[in-house]
């Protein structure tokens, strides 16, 4: 007799449970938290750094100089790119300074017959080790994002053109 009493409890709880997965997944980076930090702020803002490099990219297009290609040297900035930016015709390529660490480096480097110039896109601060490999680097600009409520994302573009090897 006890056991469907227990029974019956487990599945209030899993259903509070779901409840609350379900109101928190629908409302992230719409409702404040009391914490200082989102828990969400990882997976949110991923469409507006795709649209900022939209932006870079028709910036330079409209000057007359477009992009050959877009290059990210992070694994989770080329996959978000890849997905918000599936419409752009200017290919998306990762930066691959050795042998290949993840699918993205391997299906789709950067290569020396890559066409330049390129935009790197950049979401850390320090400067990337990928400048080195280029004869002309133009920081083209930095903007912060939103990643949440609580959080911002860094993003740095340079132009790169005259790649001289690893």
């Amino acid at each position: 007799d006890g056991a469907w009493g227990w029974l019956k409890a487990s599945f209030i709880v899993h259903a509070v449970m779901l409840a609350l997965i379900v109101f928190g997944t629908a409302t992230a980076g719409q409702v404040p938290l009391p914490l200082k930090t989102d828990p969400f702020a990882r997976t949110l803002g991923w469409r507006d750094l795709a649209e900022a490099t939209r932006a870079e990219l028709g910036k330079a297009a409209a000057a007359g100089k477009p992009y050959a290609a877009v290059l990210s040297d992070d694994r989770s900035v080329t996959a978000e790119l890849l997905y918000y930016l599936r419409d752009e015709p200017t290919p998306i390529l990762a930066w691959r300074p050795g042998p290949p660490h993840d699918h993205f480096e391997m299906t789709r480097p950067f290569t020396a017959a890559t066409p330049s110039p390129v935009l790197l896109v950049r979401v850390d601060d320090d400067p990337p080790p990928a400048l080195k490999s280029f004869t002309s680097v133009d920081k083209v600009g930095d903007r912060m994002l939103p990643a949440g409520d609580n959080a911002q994302r860094h993003v740095t573009f340079y132009a790169l053109a005259g790649y001289k090897g690893q």
